[in-house]
């Protein structure tokens, strides 16, 4: 069937009105936290809701173990111990340190706040592709990384699935280096909710078409690739927000005469169950 304009639209769509929700709670006077955390699960149910209405691959429809342990991972790992508790202290730090922070004359405190808000995207994102890279090719990083590899397929939940370790790895980069230099919470909001439902979209199976937006976006196309068994296929398209990371880097990835194939790790030992994941970074074994 031929893409119509909603496979067009469904993505820039959600992500500004994600976006919008956020800018509007921060208008109205809604906690910072309940903005932040409100709009990313508005943007999460629709994308649910778009993959029941146009899936982009019906043999990706998660089995019932699989949306058991990725809702798991989001309970405890997504929300319960980086998001929620990251973003709170993140939020409550920024808030006690503000301009006194100790790097705080290296942040543009007087520029607008959308131009504050747009370098910290860029930066934070900037990081984040490094830190991904070199998960991918640092063995003790890659032990940890392999849990979010382990899906053999895609779906918004499992973006979800991620070692505690790496979730604080990534807060170290992309939160923590900004609270030092003193940028405020409202700030940090906005990354928050656009890494986490750019990162839905990233995993959804949803039938999408991005046009021009995949030339600057990582967007399912790129991502999906990341997600392929094979490793010189997966070891490419590493940023979460900006493609143009691996464009200027060398690590982009998108063929077009063909479909991404199988899915997840080569590793035939490697559990699937959330306990046991926990754990695996640890047993050597599995990776042999």
């Amino acid at each position: 069937m031929k893409a119509g304009p909603i496979h067009y639209l469904i993505y820039p769509a959600v992500v500004c009105f994600s976006l919008g929700l956020y800018a509007y709670s921060l208008f109205t006077g809604v906690a910072l936290a309940t903005g932040a955390f409100g709009s990313v699960v508005v943007g999460a149910l629709l994308i649910a809701a778009f993959e029941l209405i146009t899936p982009y691959d019906q043999s990706w429809t998660p089995r019932p173990r699989d949306v058991w342990n990725d809702f798991l991972f989001m309970a405890v790992i997504q929300v319960a111990v980086p998001r929620l508790i990251g973003l709170l202290l993140a939020v409550s730090l920024a808030e006690r340190v503000g301009r006194a922070a100790p790097l705080s004359g290296l942040w543009p405190h007087e520029w607008p706040m959308f131009a504050q808000t747009m370098l910290l995207i860029v930066t934070a994102d900037f990081m984040r592709y490094w830190l991904h890279r070199a998960a991918h090719t640092l063995p003790i990083l890659w032990r940890l990384h392999a849990v979010h590899h382990s899906p053999d397929r895609l779906y918004w939940l499992n973006t979800s699935r991620f070692h505690p370790i790496e979730k604080v790895l990534q807060f170290a980069l992309d939160s923590l280096p900004f609270i030092l230099m003193g940028v405020s919470p409202e700030i940090l909001g906005f990354w928050f909710v656009l890494y986490s439902v750019n990162g839905f979209f990233q995993h959804s199976n949803i039938r999408l078409e991005f046009g021009l937006l995949s030339k600057i976006f990582s967007t399912a196309e790129m991502h999906r690739w990341h997600h392929s068994q094979t490793p010189a296929e997966s070891n490419t398209n590493y940023a979460n927000v900006f493609i143009l990371w691996d464009r200027f880097f060398g690590t982009y990835f998108r063929p077009l005469a063909r479909r991404v194939g199988d899915l997840g790790l080569v590793y035939v030992s490697y559990p699937m169950e959330f306990g046991a994941q926990m754990k695996a970074p640890f047993d050597g074994k599995l990776y042999k």
